[in-house]
């Protein structure tokens, strides 16, 4: 399935968008574990969810797996069964990295070791009992995928049934199904989860002996696909042949579960100590409805015109750098064009209008191609505060970050190489600038330090401005250790004022770090 590396690049660039969405909501429900949004908890278990599926569509069983802890914890959070803490953000956390790690290296997914990751998910699930009994149902049609085939705890299924739902084996097909209609494995997977619930999926191998056979027969990815639609109504609403569908055996599927020994019962998760305030929680109409039957058919057979979507594509952004090229290119070839037209503008008065208007055309569109390539500062301040939370928690400290400006817009090339500087700022604020909550408090200060970053416009250009209410940079201190480390003399340094022995933490290789640290402290100084 690797082989094709069109879908899996996308895959690998849905779900690191999905994971850069999910660290900010992290934090914010640890920051205010008083008070849970349901919201922010739904989309986390949302963008796991679609990984989790997409990962699976691509046999990819390291990310598949890792991300089904991740929502079987989330799970809880959304029942209220636990509650927000720094153990439960770490433990999601590590997963997020996990995933992240992963997805950098597809094709060496499968040799990754998950189990400190999986280890403390399963602490905060109680679950360091027999793995639970997943459910298997012998089905006869050798084309469609057998129940015993997917990794459903019987738990789930039994909890799709009470509601009412039917389960369906959907079968999808690489190319006839994909490729050829220019959709991706999130697209069907999201389709699916507005009509109803996506439970799993798997890659069907069993077809495909060697590379020959990858190229000659068509790949399949079969799902369980759970929804109160009727089985004539599933293959309109998914768009699919009704060969491809088939209803799952209820009779067999309880027949099973009879026979099936009980499962050994964990313990329930501790109470939380901390008070969960009783909010009505907004769940996800497909999932979570008590009567499923009130939700009319007719809204999930909509025609998709009649739908408002954002509609997006994705651009290479080779293809985005040669478009400007070719913009460029034109504006040179619109100026000499113009240098050689104007004489002969007196006598064809009406060439002039006509090479104005290509003009302003050709001046548009390479505006509207270096739009293309803007984007906002939200990108690049969204990593920062796990950044700043990493530190604080390694180094016994109460640090919280303000930003300002996320909407301001660069180019994508200037926002890639602002990330490591910045990083280093925001790594020096928070190690060398802000002191420990004592300190604070010793000299009247609020236990939690602040650092701000703020971006806005002036004057026609973007400006940046990382400021924090921490010691400050003490200059002499910064023109001794210039003098110790033979960048100045004793002498210049008489002659410094405060301003110029501040800049001394510029120049290359200094720094004042008397020990390397994993935050900042690596001996380079600040001339990144």
């Amino acid at each position: 399935m690797l082989e094709h590396d069109d879908l899996l690049s996308g895959f690998i660039e849905d779900s690191q968008q999905h994971l850069q969405s999910i660290e900010p909501d992290l934090l914010a429900l640890e920051s205010d574990a008083d008070q849970i949004d349901p919201d922010a908890v739904n989309r986390i278990f949302r963008s796991v969810h679609s990984i989790k599926g997409a990962a699976g569509f691509f046999g990819l069983q390291n990310i598949s797996k890792i991300s089904h802890a991740m929502e079987s914890v989330l799970s809880l959070l959304r029942e209220k069964k636990i509650a927000p803490s720094p153990k439960l953000t770490d433990a999601l956390l590590s997963g997020v990295d996990a995933l992240k790690a992963m997805l950098e290296d597809v094709n060496g997914s499968e040799s990754f070791d998950l189990h400190e990751q999986l280890g403390y998910l399963k602490t905060l699930l109680n679950e360091d009992t027999a793995p639970e009994t997943t459910v298997t149902v012998k089905e006869k049609n050798a084309n469609h995928a057998h129940l015993s085939d997917f990794t459903v705890p019987e738990r789930e299924i039994k909890e799709i049934l009470s509601k009412g739902y039917h389960l369906y084996a959907v079968r999808i097909l690489l190319n006839k199904d994909l490729r050829d209609k220019r959709k991706s494995p999130f697209d069907f997977i999201n389709n699916m989860e507005s009509l109803g619930r996506y439970v799993d999926s798997f890659l069907d191998i069993r077809s495909v002996g060697g590379l020959s056979d990858c190229l000659d027969n068509e790949l399949a990815f079969d799902f369980l696909f759970a929804t109160i639609l009727e089985r004539d109504l599933v293959p309109m609403a998914l768009e699919l042949p009704k060969e491809q569908i088939r209803s799952i055996d209820l009779d067999e599927f309880h027949k099973e579960m009879a026979a099936a020994p009980p499962l050994p019962i964990a313990p329930p998760p501790p109470i939380p100590s901390r008070p969960i305030v009783e909010e009505p929680v907004q769940e996800e109409h497909h999932a979570e409805q008590d009567n499923v039957q009130s939700s009319p058919v007719d809204q999930f057979l909509k025609p998709k015109s009649l739908i408002h979507t954002d509609e997006k594509i994705r651009v290479s952004v080779n293809f985005l750098n040669e478009l400007m090229n070719l913009a460029g290119e034109l504006v040179l070839g619109r100026n000499q064009l113009m240098q050689i037209a104007l004489p002969l503008v007196k006598a064809a008065p009406d060439l002039n209008p006509m090479l104005q208007h290509i003009s302003r055309v050709i001046s548009e569109m390479q505006e509207k191609v270096m739009l293309m390539r803007m984007q906002p500062m939200s990108l690049l301040f969204g990593k920062f505060p796990r950044v700043v939370r990493d530190m604080a928690k390694s180094h016994n400290k109460e640090v919280k970050l303000i930003t300002q400006g996320e909407d301001v817009e660069l180019d994508k090339s200037i926002i890639e190489g602002l990330s490591d500087p910045l990083t280093h700022l925001i790594r020096n604020s928070a190690d060398h600038g802000i002191e420990p909550p004592e300190e604070r408090e010793k000299l009247g200060k609020h236990r939690y330090g602040t650092i701000r970053l703020k971006a806005y416009h002036q004057g026609g250009q973007v400006h940046l401005e990382i400021s924090d209410d921490g010691r400050g940079i003490d200059g002499n201190l910064v023109a001794k250790k210039a003098v110790e480390k033979g960048i100045i003399t004793r002498e210049l340094m008489k002659t410094m004022n405060s301003k110029d022995m501040v800049r001394l933490i510029f120049r290359a290789g200094f720094s004042t770090a008397d020990h390397i640290t994993d935050l900042s402290g690596r001996g380079v100084g600040m001339d990144v």
